[in-house]
Order: C-alpha cells, then sequence, then structure tokens
C-alpha cells in the first residue's frame, strides 16, 4: 500500500500549465469547515469545563472519568482546527494558551509543583489566568491535574486542603480554555470579523489580495501541521532506533493520546483539503487529486492502526514499522501539496513557521 502511494506520487511530479485560474470556494470553506469546527472546540471546552465544575463540587461522586472523556474530546476538537494556522488563532498568544507544547524543558511540571506548594489565589479569579504563564494556561495542565501522577487526590472525596485547590486550580484552567474557544469561534463567526470577510469576498478583503492569495495561506497551514506532525510528533519520540526512542517526549503523553490526535487531525485536513482544493484540482489534474483523496485516507487509517500509546510503540519492533511508515506517508503528504498541489493549482506558499527562517 505504502509503495503503491508513493510510486503515484512519483509518476505525477511534474505539473502541467494551467489552462485558467482556478476558482477556490473560499466561503464554503468557513461555512462548512472553520466555523463548525471552532464551534465544536467551543461546545466540548465548555463541556470540560462543566465537568470539572461537578468534579469539584460534589466530592462524595466525584467524576473523573467524566472529565478525562471531555479533555479527550476537547483535545479531538482541537486537532481539528490545528491546521488554521492563520486568523484569531494569531491573536493574544491563544495558540500557546490553549496548548503549551512541546515543553522540552519541562516548565508545565515545574510550574504546577510551584503552584500546589504556594496555593496562589490571584490566578484563581475570574480571568485570573489572562496574563499568566502560558505553560499553566491551556490543555496540557488539564492533563497534568486529570490525568498525572496525584491525579486520584480529586477522585478519591477526601476534602482536604490540596484536593481543594487543585480542583480550584482545574476549575480556573477549564474556564480559560473555553473563554480561548469562545473567542476564537466568535471571532470566526461575526460579521464584522475581517477574516470570516475575508473568505467571504477575497477580492474585497484587506488581508488577502484575492482568493489564489487566500487558497495559498490555506494549504501553507496544512503543510505546517503536516511538517508539525512528522517532526514534533512523531521523529522526536521515534529516536533512531527503537532503543534510543523516548517515549516521554510523546504529545499527550500522560493520557496517551498522540496518534488519536494525529488521526482526528489528518482527518480534518483532509476535509479542509476537499472542500477548498479537490474541485479545482480534479478539473487540472483529475489523478493527482485521486490520488490526493487515497493519500489522506491511507495516513489516517495508519495512525489510527497503531496498537497502544505512541510511547509503547515507538519501543515495540512490530509497531514501531507502522509508526515509521506513518511518518513517511505524512512527509509524502507534505511534498505532495507543496511540490504538486501548489504548483498545479498556481499557488504560493506562505511562510512556515517551524521553518525558523
Amino acid at each position: 500500500m505504502l509503495r503503491t502511494f508513493l510510486a503515484g506520487a512519483a509518476l505525477l511530479w511534474a505539473a502541467p500549465v494551467l489552462a485558467a485560474a482556478p476558482d477556490f470556494p473560499t466561503e464554503t470553506v468557513l461555512t462548512d469547515h472553520i466555523q463548525p469546527r471552532h464551534a465544536a472546540l467551543h461546545q466540548t471546552a465548555d463541556r470540560l469545563h462543566e465537568a470539572a465544575a461537578g468534579l469539584c463540587a460534589d466530592a462524595p461522586t466525584a467524576d473523573l472519568d467524566a472529565v478525562r472523556k471531555t479533555f479527550h474530546d476537547t483535545m479531538d476538537a482541537w486537532a481539528g482546527v490545528q491546521h488554521v494556522t492563520y486568523g484569531p488563532i494569531e491573536n493574544f498568544n491563544r495558540r500557546f494558551r490553549l496548548q503549551f507544547w512541546p515543553d522540552p524543558r519541562n516548565v508545565l511540571e515545574r510550574e504546577l509543583a510551584d503552584l500546589l506548594r504556594e496555593q496562589p489565589t490571584d490566578i484563581l479569579a475570574e480571568n485570573g489566568l489572562t496574563f499568566a504563564s502560558v505553560a499553566i494556561q491551556g490543555l496540557p495542565m488539564v492533563e497534568r491535574l486529570t490525568f498525572g501522577p496525584h491525579a486520584d487526590a480529586l477522585a478519591d472525596g477526601a476534602d482536604t486542603g490540596e484536593r481543594t485547590y487543585r480542583c480550584r486550580l482545574l476549575e480556573a484552567v477549564t474556564a480559560n480554555v473555553a473563554a480561548i474557544a469562545e473567542g476564537l469561534e466568535s471571532n470566526w463567526r461575526e460579521t464584522g470579523e475581517p477574516w470570516p470577510a475575508a473568505f467571504r469576498d477575497p477580492a474585497a478583503a484587506d488581508l488577502v489580495a484575492d482568493d489564489a492569495d487566500l487558497a495559498g495561506l490555506v494549504l501553507t497551514g496544512l503543510t505546517t501541521q503536516l511538517q508539525s506532525i512528522r517532526d514534533q510528533r512523531l521523529l522526536t519520540v521515534m529516536g533512531d532506533t527503537g532503543d534510543a526512542a523516548d517515549p516521554a517526549k510523546a504529545e499527550s503523553a500522560l493520557s496517551g493520546r498522540s496518534l488519536r490526535g494525529i488521526a482526528a487531525s489528518i482527518g480534518a485536513m483532509a476535509e479542509g483539503f476537499n472542500l477548498m482544493f479537490t474541485p479545482a484540482l480534479a478539473a487540472a489534474e483529475p489523478e493527482l487529486a485521486d490520488l490526493m483523496g487515497r493519500a489522506f485516507s491511507q495516513t489516517q487509517a495508519t495512525a489510527q492502526g497503531i496498537d497502544g500509546p505512541l510511547g509503547e510503540a515507538v519501543t515495540d519492533p512490530a509497531r514501531r514499522a507502522n509508526v515509521e511508515k506513518l511518518a513517511t506517508q505524512v512527509r509524502a503528504l507534505q511534498q505532495l501539496l507543496a511540490t504538486r498541489v501548489a504548483p498545479a493549482l498556481g499557488l504560493s506558499l506562505g511562510f512556515n513557521s517551524l521553518d525558523g527562517d
């Protein structure tokens, strides 16, 4: 399957010249992809906060599993919009406030230890986290509190000072996540906001020159997210060999959901690609359009088909081969978008923050 996928990519390497400039359905991408996926993030973040409040309001019937489930749902929704690297997510440091990761210096662990030792109350007030360290504001903090080594303290029903503070901290962080998600949805939905206006009528917008310029930004978001999946979520965990693997570097290692997040992200990118690019690509190069559909499907299936957490899979020879296959497929997808789809549709890729330029 992988050999067929890569062979197809090689056969389609030379792009013909476009007969006419393609049209891109930018408003459909807004209404059928960007807006509903940000609404889903807001809705799941609200449920996460409600579950956290319920956990802490009634210690005798505390339901930590409910918080964990809504955490997974919220992370799935977040994975579904991470390829939208442009727009409101760029404002107010929202991306890192939602997910401070990678965290190679383990800043979150140190700051959480300080919080539990000192138990400051100012950050627990409404909007108290807004100007706090980004490391403690978002979803990794929720994971650390609810899946970490001392998470059972939240569910044991004991009315202790440490449990009370952990609960108040969890409520504050989930409220902050919900507020950020609400701001993102609002900014993508409100008529007067510049980014929705750009998708409705690119030619009249100040942000982009035309629909092709906007499509180039969308395509850059896809290639950037694919590079992040390969370089940050896979290769750093895999190492050169199974013996050199570093499971602790896996995204969401405590909750064991790294591969689930990768699969969710690839599925969301496939949806966005199909809406924005497949119609024009099918008209210009039908074989390439077909290849891209198969490439997204096969890559998502590979991620879904690896058993267990990523940190375990990379150290198991039988499963590691599939992780290596996934990394290869993700790289091939990125290269197809950058070197085949972009020129086939006459698009230019924008700045990729992962390149370090």
